[in-house]
């Protein structure tokens, strides 16, 4: 459900935006939103893009926030002249339109409500409402705007607004209401919004009075002896409100008297009630008869009496706020101290690191070095390998041989007897060749040991490689 929240400009509306968001409705990425400025020290809330397309509309129609175009027909809205800048605020809405709840701020949608309303069929409307008097004073001191022109502003917003927003649709708030306790009316605010804020947001929301900095009631319009719509429309604004604008706070019946302040008599508050409006002037559509004296005499008295209040206010936060830097300044010290300590503790463990690193390499170092040698003994080791398996041929080729010669001898010891003249011959061969086999048979005996000696040298090598490698 998409919620609009609008009125006169300098009327609170920020300030109840902000209550809102902080209740959970969503009003676009933080970058999409208007930054704090000096006058809104804590925010617009304000969405850049609709902010903009507002004035697009005001502009098309030939005015603009401070000169609003004469009121078109209400087929004017959905006609084909405002179609390119309704295709534009559906595409800014579109990425709002996927939370729930989400809305946006901007008081010039008082003026432009009937094309949102034309676009969002479902558009909840909050009306902010607070004394002209005081909207007049803000924008005077913002803007440099007469008092007259002021007043004609906010009579004209909030008349359009009215007209726009259907009573079932809209709710109206007053400024006023906000400011000392406040929980019925952000509770009010939420239920609806169709908020779900958690139990904490009625005490973190509450307004200090610190922001009041202007309070008027209705006796200030009829002293000023403004315009008798004017007063007519205030007095509309509240009843729909439920917001009695005394010298009091907020009450559903009659109001409190202020503290210090004389009880009023009921008959006399009575008579305040039901006080007829002021008699119009000569130039009732003007709006602009207001006695400008009055309202700077009345401001600066009650300015007065704000400051007398906020100076006494701020006397005990400081005696508070002094206490708490003296406090703070011990918990500086003490942290201080801490940090020291840490700081030297970094210190050494960052040497003993650096010792450690030192170390580790000259460590790293000594096993290249290792690795270097233990390489190249596995080139030794590799070649004796090679020449190992040479001899290992050779004396399965020696074996070879003297197993023919074993089979050659045989026949030989079996010739023919009689053939005397060979035996001897034979016989020479035989001690020849028994001559021979014995070398042999010394040699293959001398080979054994040979082989087995560096067979133990080569085992003694690997054992001695591998018990540095473990």
């Amino acid at each position: 459900m998409p919620v609009c929240v609008a009125g006169m400009h300098r009327s609170g509306t920020s300030m109840v935006t902000k209550n809102l968001h902080a209740g959970g409705l969503y009003l676009g990425r933080q970058e999409d939103l208007m930054p704090p400025a000096a006058e809104n020290p804590e925010g617009f809330w304000e969405h850049l893009g609709i902010v903009a397309l507002n004035d697009d509309v005001l502009n098309h129609l030939g005015g603009g926030w401070d000169c609003p175009p004469p009121a078109p027909p209400p087929a004017a809205w959905d006609g084909p002249g405002l179609d390119s800048l309704r295709t534009l605020a559906a595409t800014i809405v579109a990425p709002l339109d996927g939370h729930e709840p989400w809305g946006w701020k901007d008081p010039r949608s008082s003026l432009t409500l009937p094309l949102w309303r034309g676009l969002l069929p479902a558009l909840k409307t909050i009306v902010v409402v607070r004394n002209p008097l005081e909207v007049a004073l803000s924008l005077h001191r913002r803007n440099g705007t007469s008092y007259a022109l002021g007043l004609t502003l906010w009579q004209i917003y909030y008349r359009r607004l009215l007209d726009a927003a259907p009573p079932s649709e809209r709710l109206v708030t007053h400024y006023d209401a906000y400011f000392g306790d406040g929980e019925a009316e952000l509770q009010r605010l939420a239920a609806f919004a169709a908020l779900s804020p958690d139990a904490d947001w009625l005490v973190h929301q509450r307004t200090t009075t610190d922001l009041r900095h202007h309070r008027m009631t209705a006796e200030d319009l009829l002293r000023a002896d403004v315009s008798p719509s004017v007063f007519s429309l205030y007095r509309e604004l509240c009843d729909e409100a439920g917001w009695r604008d005394t010298d009091t706070t907020r009450s559903p019946a009659r109001s409190r008297p202020a503290a210090g302040a004389a009880p009023v008599p009921p008959a006399a508050a009575a008579a305040a009630d039901d006080r007829p409006p002021p008699r119009p002037s000569p130039l009732d559509a003007g709006i602009g008869h207001v006695d400008s004296a009055l309202i700077q005499v009345t401001v600066l008295l009650r300015d007065l009496d704000n400051h007398r209040r906020t100076l006494a206010d701020r006397e005990g936060r400081v005696t508070d706020l002094e206490a708490a830097i003296a406090a703070h300044e011990r918990d500086r010290a003490l942290l201080e101290e801490r940090v020291a300590e840490r700081d030297n503790w970094v210190a050494e463990r960052d040497a003993e690191i650096a010792r450690w690193q030192a170390r580790v390499g000259e460590r790293d170092a000594a096993i290249g070095e290792r690795e270097a040698r233990i390489a190249e003994r596995d080139g030794k080791l590799a070649e004796r390998d090679g020449r190992v398996a040479e001899r290992d041929v050779r004396l399965q080729h020696l074996e070879r041989r003297r197993h023919l010669l074993e089979q050659e001898l045989a026949p030989l010891r079996e010739t023919n007897a009689d053939q005397e003249r060979l035996m001897a011959l034979a016989a020479r061969q035989v001690e020849t060749m028994a001559r021979h086999e014995d070398e042999l048979r010394t040699q293959l005996v001398a080979l054994h040991e040979q082989l087995l000696h560096k067979d133990a040298e080569v085992m003694a090598t690997l054992g001695a490689a591998l018990a540095r490698h473990a």
